[in-house]
């Protein structure tokens, strides 16, 4: 297993960061055939928007980092919320 990591990132989502981060919370540390798994699983509102945000990450690993999707598992996941006023 190497140790690169692939990053996506979910902008400007129209939910509070405390409902999210319940998400999140069930996949961090997963491989990642478990965490689409509870993701599709989960009555969440907020899981269809992370589903999606995997599926990202998947694809960034399998085409910048030519690493397999059975290799990959979700390293850290995390919510910033941002105020300027």
């Amino acid at each position: 297993m190497t140790d690169a990591t692939a990053h996506a990132r979910l902008r400007y989502l129209r939910t509070s960061p405390p409902k999210v981060r319940q998400v999140l919370g069930l996949i961090r540390g997963e491989d990642v055939d478990r965490a689409r798994e509870v993701l599709e699983l989960s009555d969440r509102a907020a899981a269809g928007p992370v589903r999606k945000l995997l599926n990202s990450a998947i694809a960034n690993a399998e085409s910048t980092l030519a690493i397999p999707e059975d290799e990959l598992c979700v390293k850290s996941a995390f919510v910033v919320r941002i105020l300027l006023t």
